[in-house]
């Protein structure tokens, strides 16, 4: 973890609601807690992501990594951090970010999150892509790591169960399950399913926030937009 934070991973804070029912009624909504132990599971996954990534390219075989490009909307990240105080590079820079981000968190803890949003925003969403064990990887930006891929949850999504394949084959010194074009179709299709999958979350979420609140219509609250 201090690695990743010294090469610019980024330490962003979201919301996690979590919907708490009474039998069929929902009875309120909390944040998911966020402790050492949820962030030791964390960092032992992206460690895991990473030694699969580099075993399949030392293999010669071609793997579906992870990635998350360098922000093409990097200059209104720029803006947003000089909105602060902060000047950041005008080329994307994930340890001029982290910095950025490291002392908002220290200066005003309470509004971090929706700062974390509007970053997570404007970075733009991860995708999946084939890379071949010549090239040079895309990597992820927000955690700061060249080699990662999805690989830790094959019972639950579709790129790990090919990872796995992919790891499988190579450990019996079998030849990949899977030709190159299959695999890019694949990677498309993953990152298709994924992204609808992000947008029924989203929906959701907002359906337990109305059943919630759907009993205090005409109530009036102090908020924060």
């Amino acid at each position: 973890r201090v690695l990743r934070r010294a090469e610019g991973s980024l330490d962003l804070e979201t919301f996690e609601p979590r919907a708490l029912f009474d039998g069929e009624r929902i009875v309120d909504i909390r944040l998911q807690e966020h402790n050492r132990a949820r962030q030791l599971i964390e960092e032992f996954m992206i460690a895991t992501n990473g030694c699969t990534a580099r075993f399949l390219a030392q293999q010669k075989a071609a793997s579906l990594r992870r990635v998350v490009r360098s922000p093409e909307r990097w200059l209104r990240i720029v803006e947003v951090a000089q909105g602060y105080g902060t000047v950041l590079p005008k080329e994307p820079d994930a340890q001029a970010l982290e910095a950025f981000l490291a002392r908002q968190h220290k200066l005003d803890p309470l509004h971090f999150p929706d700062l974390s949003l509007v970053v997570v925003k404007l970075m733009g969403s991860g995708e999946y892509v084939v890379e071949e064990p010549q090239g040079e990887p895309l990597g992820h930006f927000a955690l700061a790591v060249r080699d990662y891929m999805h690989s830790t949850a094959p019972n639950r999504r579709y790129p790990d169960l090919i990872t796995q394949r992919l790891l499988k084959a190579a450990l019996a010194g079998q030849k990949p399950p899977y030709a190159r074009a299959e695999l890019a179709e694949l990677a498309i299709q993953c990152t298709t399913r994924e992204d609808l999958a992000q947008k029924v979350e989203r929906q959701v979420r907002k359906s337990e926030a109305a059943l919630l609140l759907h009993d205090r219509i005409g109530q009036r609250f102090d908020a924060l937009v």
